[in-house]
This record gives C-alpha cells, structure tokens and sequence, in this order.
C-alpha cells in the first residue's frame, strides 16, 4: 500500500511539474497593462496575433506572436513589461555578411528559407533556416559569423 502511495504521489508531483511549465494561451484583453504599454511604445506597427504565459525556472513569462509590416514577432516579457527576448522575422538580405558568409560556407547549396534576428540582454544573433537537397536545417550564429551552440 505505501509502495502505491508514494506512486500515486510521484505521478501527481510529476504532473504539477509538467502542467505547471505548460503555456496557457491568455486572451489578448486579459495581457497585463505594463506589457501592453510597452507593445504600444517600442512596436507601434505591431498586431498581436497570440499571447501565452508560462513559468520558466519559477518566473512568469508571457509570450507575444505579432506581426509588423508584414513580419512575425515574437517577444518575451516579464508580467512588469521589461523585453526579455525578441525573436524578429527579417529577410535574409539584412544578415550580416559575416553570417551570410558562414551559411553559404555551411550549406553552398541551400536555400534560406527564413532568417530571424534575436536579441536578449542587448546582444544580437541569428537563427537561419535552410533547406539543402530536401533537408531542413536551423542554424544559429552570432553576429560575427560564428555557430552558436
């Protein structure tokens, strides 16, 4: 009977742990004010297409999809409204020719599909997807050109 309570108590700690870092979907009406502030100042242009919350590492986070000028937008807030991350669609002419430079050397014969510019903590890097010869590939590189690991 112990062995199938401590069971019973395992599983039921397992998920609170799995539920608890789960993103819930937040109706746009219902995103806190300080972040809204924040969307009306630093992206204008922006329309929010979806708003999640989460717990990461015992913090709320929530999460807004957007598109600006035609582009998605992904950004990270604290419930306070402080930018934890942006994750922005630009087109793949904008790399920086270091990074341009380091995926053509990766793959010579692929294709970007799709190039985002990160920023967190003020630094910037980029996430490239490529397809070569059928394969999808997502790379990342700081500005310089380097893989990020």
């Amino acid at each position: 009977m112990r062995s199938f309570l401590r069971l019973s108590m395992a599983t039921l700690i397992a998920g609170f742990v799995v539920s608890s870092t789960q993103a819930q979907e937040v109706p746009i009406d219902k995103i806190p004010a300080a972040i809204m502030k924040t969307v009306k100042e630093k992206f204008p242009k922006a329309k929010i297409i979806k708003a999640d919350k989460e717990v990461e590492d015992g913090k709320t986070v929530f999460e807004l999809e957007m598109t600006e000028d035609g582009k998605s937008v992904d950004v990270n807030f604290t419930p306070e409204g402080k930018i934890l991350v942006i994750e922005r669609e630009i087109a793949a002419a904008k790399l920086p020719k270091a990074v341009s430079a380091a995926v053509t050397k990766k793959h010579p014969q692929g294709k970007i599909t799709k190039v985002e510019e990160v920023t967190e903590n003020d630094v910037v890097s980029y996430e490239v997807f490529v397809n070569d010869g059928g394969k999808d590939f997502e790379l990342a590189f700081d500005a310089d050109g380097k893989i990020k690991s």
